[in-house]
């Protein structure tokens, strides 16, 4: 949508050949032609970063369990009063890399995930430093530190390597605790999640253009914080050939790391984007259900190719946004609401920064995926508990419908003579609100704000979500 010439479709086509989630082991495998054509030394470190990736879906299986808000990261019996009055005597409770246990005394306690998952962490810290000896020179110490950060908990120290690497490796690899899904709880632990991948270097280009200029867009509107600075945003579109523990559970088509405020201030942050689970969840997932989510027949016609690259668009403004919407202290703050907060936000702002520099129809094509994401959404988690982007998604699809900016006539989605203007100004005064509350709100503002966008039944009369 931002951009126009080649974009980012074609290329090939991918097969998940793995285990597609469980309640056990997490892994997605995907199968890649381009593997075949690496070079001897790149498929021989692929190789071992595998296996490395595939062992560490054990410690997620550890961690989850759907059961429980705190998943297995806090005893089961605890509640958010408790956490926080055993944080207030000690702040490791709410480390993001400490697990929650209780002693003898029944006390709570934090124990750091090195500790606590030290014994299946061994063979996965045995096959990074294999890889590592292997790796090109530029990567070497990014590998010997993921390894030293799985040993000893060094993290900030793996994510400054990772970040450091000026020219991104032909084969490249996160292995660590990264993102709070799992923790309903509190909304602040991080869980255990694997990817490999080879670089797809064109598609790297072109998506690191949209990314400037999604960023050159926000340096000059308004909701931009007076003496914030233009953060350095990276990007990287691999084949993943692997995924696995959180990102292979929830299906990760992209992510913004590192996840803390002061580090992407200090390192920079990089959105890595899996390509093969992209493309699939288009094929096999998005692009089927859109006749029965929008009314197609007063749209523009949308190819294959405009849905995904308008799709791509799409991830590429909510991820970035990752790095423009944090604010000191709003975390802390937030307290457990925090991760709906940053989903709901980062849609809000993303879909607005990007409709500045589309067409009028690309903008209708821009809302059309958002609509259909939303309602696939939906889907796939009926009766498996609900996610933060699915609980801020249909917030902002029910605002939409609540101020008549758009409609639902004979189960499908319509908007004012199909000219999205309107909506995209009613997004500009929810971001308003989202702002305020970033800056210096609370985590019952944000529920007040929320609470009656969830509750409202609107979304539910889509024809898609009716059966």
């Amino acid at each position: 949508m931002l951009m126009h010439a080649e974009n980012y479709s074609g290329g090939e086509d991918y097969n998940n050949t793995g285990d597609t989630g469980g309640t056990i082991i997490e892994i997605q495998k995907f199968n890649v032609p381009k593997r075949n054509v690496l070079s001897k030394p790149d498929q021989r470190l692929l190789a071992t970063l595998e296996k490395a990736v595939e062992n560490f879906g054990s410690i997620y299986a550890v961690q989850f369990d759907d059961r429980f808000d705190g998943a297995n990261v806090y005893p089961h019996d605890v509640t958010e009063e408790e956490v926080l009055e055993a944080a207030a005597r000690d702040p490791g409770i709410l480390d993001p890399y400490h697990a929650v246990t209780r002693n003898k005394a029944n006390q709570l306690i934090p124990v750091p995930y090195h500790l606590q998952y030290s014994e299946e962490l061994k063979p996965v810290i045995d096959l990074v430093r294999n890889a590592s000896r292997i790796a090109p020179l530029s990567q070497a110490p990014y590998l010997t530190s993921t390894a030293r950060a799985l040993a000893l908990g060094m993290y900030e120290e793996q994510m400054e390597e990772w970040l450091a690497i000026k020219q991104e490796p032909i084969v490249d690899t996160m292995i660590s605790f990264n993102d709070r899904y799992g923790d309903r709880l509190m909304g602040r632990k991080f869980f255990a999640w694997g990817s490999v991948g080879i670089l797809n270097q064109n598609a790297t280009e072109i998506a690191q253009k949209v990314v400037e200029e999604i960023l050159d867009i926000w340096d000059k509107q308004k909701f931009r914080p007076e003496g914030m600075k233009m953060p350095n945003v990276r990007v990287r579109l691999e084949e993943t050939t692997l995924l696995s523990g959180l990102a292979a559970h929830y299906g990760f088509t992209a992510d913004n790391l590192p996840c803390q405020r002061e580090r992407r201030e200090r390192y920079g942050s990089k959105i890595l984007v899996f390509l093969p689970p992209f493309k699939n969840r288009i094929i096999f997932g998005y692009e089927p259900l859109l006749p029965q989510v929008v009314d197609t027949d007063r749209l523009p016609d949308i190819t294959h190719k405009k849905f995904t690259d308008g799709s791509l668009d799409f991830f590429l403004g909510h991820e970035v946004n990752h790095s423009l919407i944090r604010r000191v202290g709003d975390e802390e703050r937030l307290g457990s609401v925090y991760p709906t907060f940053s989903e709901m936000y980062c849609t809000t702002s993303g879909l607005y920064q990007l409709h500045q520099g589309c067409t009028v129809e690309e903008q209708n094509h821009l809302l059309a995926i958002f609509l259909n994401k939303t309602v696939r959404d939906i889907l796939m988690t009926r009766g498996n508990g609900s996610r933060d982007h699915v609980v801020a998604h249909r917030a902002i699809v029910n605002s939409l419908l609540d101020q008549g900016k758009l409609k639902i006539s004979n189960g499908l989605f319509q908007w004012f003579t199909y000219n999205p203007v309107r909506v995209f100004q009613e997004l500009e005064g929810l971001i308003n609100q989202l702002e305020k509350i970033g800056s210096s709100g609370s985590g019952n503002d944000f529920k007040s704000l929320i609470e009656p966008l969830i509750n409202l039944r609107s979304i539910d009369r889509v024809r898609a979500l009716r059966y």
